[in-house]
This record gives C-alpha cells, sequence and structure tokens, in this order.
C-alpha cells in the first residue's frame, strides 16, 4: 500500500485506444484482478451517436474483459446511458455474478454518465461477440 501517494508495484496503468489492444500487444500470460474503465468516445455533441459510441467501448471492454480478467475478477466500466444500454447491461449480467448500473451523487443531474460495476467474472464468461453495431444513420444529423 503506497501512501506517497505513487500506486503499487502490482498496479498497472493504461492510457491506450482500446481498439487497438490485443492479446498480443499486452502479453498473452497477462490476467488482472480488476479493470477500471473510465473510455470515452470523442464526441460528436450529438446524444445518440455518443452514447452509440460509448456503448461499443464498453463492449470493446467486455470484449478484453473474456481474455484478461481472472475468474472472479471485477470490473468497472463508464458508459452514456441511452437506448443501447440495456443490452450492454444485460451481456454484462450474463458475465458476471452482479452487474449494476450506478450513478454517483456527485455526477451531474443532467449527464447520462454514469458506470456498470460488474462483480465475479463468471468462469464461462462468453469469449468475444460482435461489437455493438453503430447506430442507424437514416434520419440523423
Amino acid at each position: 500500500k503506497a501512501i506517497d501517494g505513487s500506486l503499487p508495484e502490482n498496479v498497472v496503468t493504461m492510457q491506450h485506444d482500446v481498439t487497438e489492444l490485443t492479446l498480443v500487444s499486452l502479453g498473452s500470460d497477462i490476467v488482472f484482478d480488476v479493470i477500471l474503465s473510465d473510455m470515452a468516445p470523442d464526441t460528436t455533441g450529438n446524444r445518440t451517436i455518443d452514447h452509440h459510441g460509448s456503448v461499443r467501448l464498453c463492449h470493446t471492454v467486455l470484449d478484453l474483459a473474456s481474455q484478461l480478467l481472472r475468474p472472479g475478477g471485477n470490473l468497472v466500466m463508464k458508459v452514456l446511458e441511452g437506448e443501447a444500454y440495456p443490452e450492454l447491461l444485460n451481456r454484462a449480467i450474463d458475465s458476471f455474478d452482479t452487474a449494476k448500473g450506478y450513478k454517483p451523487k456527485a455526477s451531474r443531474s443532467i449527464s447520462s454518465e454514469m458506470f456498470i460495476v460488474c462483480l465475479g467474472r463468471r468462469e464461462d464468461m462468453a469469449q468475444p461477440v460482435q461489437i455493438a453495431p453503430p447506430p442507424p444513420s437514416s434520419g440523423w444529423n
């Protein structure tokens, strides 16, 4: 336990484009106890497009967690709430013993930002599936 503000030796922090991460780039023998994802897409100002970009990132995190998170491990990921949120939450529920949406009290009430807290990665967590498709383009500006 570090008291000087530094992180303990067993903590690994990364700042990468998650879409470019692979098992090869991380090392195929690496397994994490916890994954904390504070990712967000480059925002456009269109809440619907930004929401779908956020959900796609979270699906990518779930894909990585199926390979990089040890069974019993925990995951927290930030997501922008919207129409594709229930499908994402259901996938997390299917992959962990417990998965719930959480909006911190410190978060602004007008913000759609929230977190999905996932505890106890299941041994039989499904391997990567299809990443969430982009939102339909018809009718959107």
